[in-house]
């Protein structure tokens, strides 16, 4: 808090003596009229003269208005994660005395965390007072905060912090939700890419583990309500139909710089609810009656392993019915890398019924180097993947002619719905199944290590009965990839 700059009577006593003073000097001529008019300005602003060896050391931002202008851990603000909220805001520099700092510069807003506008606006004689600022993409525990240094506003969504800030100080916090799985999801592109958020809104279930991380779903909401958790290794102790108090980390797009990428929680942290009426549920097992206090464990006392999404009740295997059922994809819906009904669904638990193995498996890899080369797309030299090559046209040149012929290949397998790639399924799995009712639809799978006892090359033009499992997008056709979670996701 500012210190409050006190004026004793010596001090206003000594202040009138000096006016009456520097008055009786005027009246003999020392003083013009020029000079004594901006005297009598300066008396009346009451400026404070900031004295020599005092320098700018902080601000104080102050939100006008009652302490319920910007909410309390008990009574929050309305969301503003896309919806912005705006505030009056008074900025007083302080100088390194602790007392007001007389200035004229510009000073920069941001948000902690969230984005602000306008980005900048200007102080005279130390003060901006009744300034609106909009904030927006703000969560939790959030403040307003005034700073000077050298900033760009035009490049301001892009950097992380200021730079190299001179001074600098925060608001009174404002207090709003944290996220859904939704808000940060977005529509297309997540709106909070290579920001820290924290998801506690909704119901939040682990609906799969992986060997790299896990996949939650907020059971609330049937649109942008999953996400993918990447841990690098498998999690600990997390177990499908977990329920999550929180989850939290950085979001990043996979692949980056893509118009429509794979959105994950990096990094994350979690904390899972085991509560269970007045006693707590044992890694593993699950709270069915809050009201009976009963735990459930995964296996059956008979030894028998229960399906996914179920859980044990004595020899009896039993649904969590907080699991959701799995979304069937049609032809209707689109299957394209842009689709906003697959977008809706990512990270999310899909089937598709009565799908036809591709009847093609190609082989491009014609010089025999173990991988499918390409030439690469590019926007600058450095995109290019190998040594001496250059950015021309947006292609990599020069490119061996061998390897032009196999990504030509690649290419023409990609946009032929009845043919997958013998390079992506050695490198990641993947192959292709047409839907049913034909219309050019297909989708990928990624079933050789969770489904390893099925070769879909021994299965060419085989109707499978339903493929189930997580749904994600990747770049090129068709764009989204079903993941299996274990053998019983895929029925002939």
């Amino acid at each position: 808090m500012m210190k409050r700059r006190e004026t004793t009577e010596a001090q206003r006593s000594r202040g009138q003596k000096r006016k009456i003073f520097l008055l009786e000097k005027s009246s003999s001529g020392l003083l013009n009229s020029a000079s004594l008019w901006l005297l009598l300005m300066v008396s009346a602003c009451d400026v404070r003269v900031t004295p020599q060896g005092i320098f700018l050391q902080s601000f104080q931002v102050t939100i006008r208005g009652d302490a319920g202008v910007t909410g309390s851990l008990s009574s929050r603000l309305p969301s503003a994660a896309n919806t912005p909220a705006t505030f009056t805001v008074d900025v007083q520099a302080v100088g390194s005395d602790g007392l007001p700092y007389t200035t004229n510069e510009s000073i920069f807003f941001t948000g902690s965390p969230g984005e602000v506008t306008p980005c900048s606006a200007f102080l005279i004689n130390g003060q901006l007072t009744g300034q609106l600022v909009t904030i927006v993409r703000a969560f939790g525990r959030a403040t307003i905060n005034a700073f000077t240094g050298e900033f760009n506003c035009q490049s301001a969504a892009t950097l992380d912090a200021p730079l190299k800030p001179r001074a600098i100080g925060s608001s009174q916090q404002i207090y709003f939700p944290n996220l859904s799985i939704a808000e940060v999801q977005g529509t297309t592109l997540s709106p909070f890419v290579r920001k820290a958020v924290r998801i506690d809104q909704g119901t939040l279930i682990v609906t799969h583990v992986t060997q790299d991380g896990f996949y939650v779903g907020d059971i609330t909401t049937s649109a942008y309500g999953n996400i993918f958790a990447y841990t690098h290794s498998r999690p600990d102790d997390l177990f499908r139909g977990d329920r999550l108090t929180y989850l939290a980390g950085g979001v990043v797009e996979f692949p980056r710089n893509t118009s429509n990428g794979f959105t994950e929680v990096n990094f994350p942290s979690w904390a899972v609810d085991r509560s269970c009426g007045n006693q707590t549920c044992d890694v593993g097992a699950f709270c069915t009656s809050a009201d009976a206090g009963l735990c459930q464990n995964r296996i059956c006392t008979s030894g028998s392993q229960c399906n996914p999404g179920e859980v044990c009740s004595g020899t009896t295997c039993q649904a969590l019915s907080w699991l959701p059922a799995a979304d069937v994809l049609t032809s209707a819906i689109g299957i394209t890398y842009a689709s906003a009904e697959m977008e809706k669904r990512e990270s999310s638990f899909v089937r598709v019924d009565q799908v036809k193995v591709s009847p093609i498996f190609k082989n491009c890899d014609f010089n025999n180097s173990g991988e499918c080369e390409f030439c690469g797309y590019c926007d600058v030299n450095s995109d290019c993947p190998k040594a001496g090559q250059s950015c021309v046209g947006g292609a990599c040149t020069p490119c061996d002619s061998v390897v032009q012929q196999e990504e030509q290949c690649e290419s023409d397998c990609e946009n032929d719905v009845s043919c997958s790639s013998e390079c992506d399924y050695k490198e990641y799995g993947q192959w292709k199944v047409i839907l049913e009712g034909g219309g050019g639809s297909a989708i990928l799978v990624n079933s050789r290590d969770t489904v390893p006892d099925f070769d879909p090359k021994q299965n060419l033009g085989a109707v499978i009965k339903f493929v189930q499992g997580m749904l994600r997008d990747v770049p090129g056709k068709p764009g989204w990839v079903i993941e299996p979670r274990d053998p019983r996701d895929l029925s002939k």
